[in-house]
């Protein structure tokens, strides 16, 4: 208490000239309607700058909140798309109809590790088999092929993406329909390259390549990446096509990781047909 009674004295006459300064203000304020008009105009605009400061500030924070809310509902959408139902007969075409069977479906996933730098990258999710992730699923962003999931853990995934030397998709041109083989050779982050694709197949700068399908990774028609250029090499029976890829690996955040549902059964039949053929 002492103390205080030192600090007052000490400073006695500041504040004295604060009540004074403060109370000629009041006076001012109250006894004139210009300079009161004045007053809570600027007090009002200060107060709405710093509102306006705190809702962008707790937008910002939300921001997780909404990539989930709209990673879940883009999984949503892609799972009612037509394409992810099998016809179990010509007479009918409505897909909450019974005779149709479920061939994919979706799954959210957080991406929480990624590398692009490397020969071989790869990329962590923050689901696994708890959340029915297993290896040998496909793995998308906005439509557009990343990757497939590797490993697997109770908690987590590793995906090979399109951006490791070791990975090789099945694509096909969307206008002709002739497929090859989507490799990467651990250069540029936004190119990889088509292989056996004949050189009869006319083909332009900006042609579209999708998934062909072919695999028990990929629904058809994934979006791959745009023709950047493309030569015969002597010798050669087959274009040599750069691919300027869709995905933009850097900016990956939440991405769909694609169940087939009769991926099992379709390799069984395939590993029979082939061991018949032996």
């Amino acid at each position: 208490m002492r103390n205080l009674f030192l600090i007052i004295y000490k400073f006695h006459v500041f504040l004295i000239f604060l009540v004074l300064f403060g109370f000629s203000f009041f006076l001012l304020v109250s006894e004139n309607s210009f300079q009161r008009a004045s007053f809570l105009g600027s007090s009002n605009a200060t107060i709405a700058g710093i509102q306006a400061k705190i809702s962008d500030w707790r937008s910002y924070l939300n921001l997780y909140e909404i990539n989930e809310q709209l990673a879940a509902a883009n999984t949503d959408l892609y799972n009612k798309d037509y394409t992810n139902f099998l016809p179990l007969s010509d007479h009918y075409a409505i897909i909450e109809d019974t005779l149709h069977q479920r061939r994919f479906k979706y799954h959210t996933a957080r991406v929480i590790n990624n590398s692009v730098h490397r020969q071989k990258n790869f990329i962590t999710l923050d689901r696994g088999s708890r959340q029915g992730i297993r290896p040998e699923m496909g793995v998308i962003y906005q439509g557009a092929m990343v990757g497939v999931v590797k490993e697997v853990s109770e908690h987590f995934a590793v995906v090979t993406p399109i951006l490791n030397n070791t990975f090789t998709g099945s694509v096909r041109m969307k206008g002709s329909g002739e497929f090859g083989i989507l490799r990467w050779d651990g250069r540029d982050e936004q190119i990889a390259w088509a292989e056996n694709i004949p050189k009869h197949v006319r083909i332009e700068k900006g042609d579209t390549l999708i998934s062909s399908g072919f695999s028990t990774y990929f629904p058809p028609d994934v979006l791959v990446g745009t023709v950047d250029s493309h030569e015969i090499r002597e010798g050669d029976n087959f274009h040599t096509i750069s691919v300027k890829l869709f995905t933009q690996f850097r900016k990956l955040q939440y991405v769909n990781v694609v169940e087939n549902l009769l991926q099992k059964e379709q390799q069984l039949i395939e590993a029979q047909a082939e061991e018949d053929g032996n």
